[in-house]
């Protein structure tokens, strides 16, 4: 972590500035409810909570079922049992403006942005600053971000604001998910972006164990889990539905 400081420093101009001290907690045992994903997807999720990589913007993507809310879900639990404070923004019906996403910020970490929230938690400006501040790591979360891709408003706040203050608020982790992501290559921030994609899970030696703990009588239904696969083109919410229902058959 002090290299990642020294790095941060060098890039910004910033050297014989003293940058605040973040303490990472050490990762912990959890196990995902996860057919795959468990050896990259979540490991990566692993690695940022732990302060271990030097990208601590993780853009989630993929198409609907493929496994972007679990991993979200799983990532908001990790945290919690870390304790590490987790604010989460979920864009879902496009009804949001940057003023509710502010709320929503106030809500879930107000009492970790000191400025920000005792000045009515809506200047975006304080919120920066508290962040550049934060002593100990916060997670953010934007999902569902597809449906406010084309809100320019609160598409450009999140992409040139928030993401921006990435390399100077050593303390913040950022995970946005979606069936699309703001795209990086441009971005001021992209070197510390990372970028990942979900596609579908076929492989019957990944199923096989996670149907045998979640589900132990779909074996005995006489059902043909390659069948199932193929059928679902290995969308994970479509296997797992049809294997809850056979189960329960």
């Amino acid at each position: 972590m002090n290299q990642l400081i020294r790095w941060v420093a060098a890039c910004l101009g910033l050297q014989g500035t003293e940058l605040p001290t973040v303490r990472w907690p050490e990762p912990v045992g959890f196990q995902p409810d996860l057919a795959d994903r468990v050896k990259t997807e979540w490991q990566t999720i692993v690695d940022l909570l732990a302060g271990r990589s030097r990208e601590r913007i993780l853009l989630v993507e993929g198409a609907s079922g493929l496994g972007k809310s679990v991993l979200v879900r799983h990532a908001v639990t990790y945290a919690k049992k870390l304790e590490i404070p987790v604010a989460r923004v979920d864009f879902k019906g496009g009804g949001l403006d940057v003023a509710a996403v502010l709320g929503q910020l106030y809500l879930d970490l107000g009492a970790h942005l000191p400025n920000f929230s005792q000045q009515g938690a809506d200047k975006t400006h304080l919120l920066r600053k508290d962040l550049r501040a934060l002593q100990q790591p916060v997670l953010i979360i934007f999902d569902s971000y597809e449906d406010v891709a084309e809100n320019k408003t609160v598409a450009d706040w999140l992409c040139q604001q928030l993401l921006n203050e990435i390399e100077t608020a050593l303390g913040l982790a950022v995970i946005v998910a979606g069936q699309t992501v703001p795209d990086s290559a441009s971005a001021f921030w992209r070197e510390l972006a990372r970028h990942v994609l979900l596609g579908p899970i076929t492989e019957l030696e990944y199923w096989e164990p996670w149907i045998e703990r979640r589900y132990p009588s779909f074996r005995h239904k006489g059902a043909h889990l390659p069948t199932v696969l193929m059928i679902a083109h290995g969308n994970p919410a479509v296997i797992a539905t049809s294997c809850e229902a056979i189960a329960k058959s």
